[in-house]
């Protein structure tokens, strides 16, 4: 015979339930008068309706779908250069080609595109240490500049 006790946090379940989720936050538009026209011409074209949840709906969604066509999206910062990015896709080509060496392959690997890439992530990190230390932030908002 076999026991068990089985225990279930329920407000942990419960929490991770009702939790919303969180929004993007509201950026600017580079050009306001592109989203304005953008939202007009979409509201303009709809029959009226007197229902009040049809209505909301159609407003939410337009402007959602004008917020992601006029509005800016926060680009990941590039840790790697254009060189060593040009530098791996040779790497890249090489290694499609069949008739290349591999001693010469693992020295373009070991000298040039690993070094490279070392060497540009530790600058764009020292960049960013200096830039804190600059602006006189915490510590906290470093690492999370350097994880993301």
């Amino acid at each position: 015979m076999v026991r068990a006790r089985i225990e279930i946090n329920i407000d942990k379940e419960r929490t991770k339930l009702i939790r919303k989720k969180q929004m993007k936050a509201w950026s600017q538009p580079k050009n306001e008068t592109e989203f304005a026209d953008h939202i007009t011409v979409h509201l303009q074209n709809r029959p009226p309706t007197n229902d009040i949840n049809q209505l909301n709906k159609l407003i939410t969604n337009t402007i959602a779908e004008a917020q992601r066509k006029c509005c800016t999206v926060n680009k990941r910062e590039e840790r790697i250069t254009a060189n060593t990015k040009l530098k791996m896709e040779e790497r890249r080509e090489m290694l499609k080609d069949k008739n290349i060496e591999q001693q010469s392959l693992n020295k373009i690997n070991k000298e040039q595109v690993s070094k490279a890439i070392r060497k540009d992530i530790r600058a764009y990190k020292n960049e960013k240490i200096s830039q804190t230390i600059e602006h006189n932030k915490s510590m906290k908002i470093l690492r999370k500049k350097l994880t993301n």
